[in-house]
């Protein structure tokens, strides 16, 4: 890396869940019912949720993009934008974030954070119809 390089950061962590707590004194959150699939009883449906993420290894000012798409179609539901100011590449900013987009198809959705427009992470989740109980 060149000295007047910019370090990309990298995002270890992603985690999707219903509602989030945040508790800024003392810089900690609470998840409730974290998952990684959500059963629906029929799309289009609009979903609300949070995603929360860990960014780390930058030191400086970025542009936070984060995107959300469904995997089959290729189609991108969500795109937002903000900033981030990481203070030192050993600190660890964790960040919770709500969304709001319409499911327009069951499958596999992927959730992907960009660091001034370079992928630093991705996770992904599934919509699929609720089953009846048996």
């Amino acid at each position: 890396m060149s000295p007047n390089a910019k370090r990309r950061p990298v995002c270890p962590s992603i985690v999707f869940c219903q509602r989030v707590v945040a508790y800024p004194d003392v810089l900690q959150f609470d998840l409730f019912r974290v998952f990684s699939g959500l059963g629906v009883p029929a799309v289009p449906l609009p979903i609300t949720m949070f995603v929360v993420f860990s960014i780390t290894d930058g030191e400086g000012l970025y542009r936070l993009d984060l995107s959300v798409e469904h995997d089959e179609s290729e189609s991108t539901f969500l795109k937002m934008d903000s900033s981030v100011d990481l203070r030192s590449p050993v600190v660890v900013h964790d960040q919770a974030l709500q969304i709001t987009f319409k499911a327009e198809q069951f499958g596999t959705y992927t959730v992907k954070p960009f660091a001034d427009g370079s992928l630093i992470g991705q996770r992904t989740f599934s919509i699929l119809p609720d089953r009846p109980p048996a």
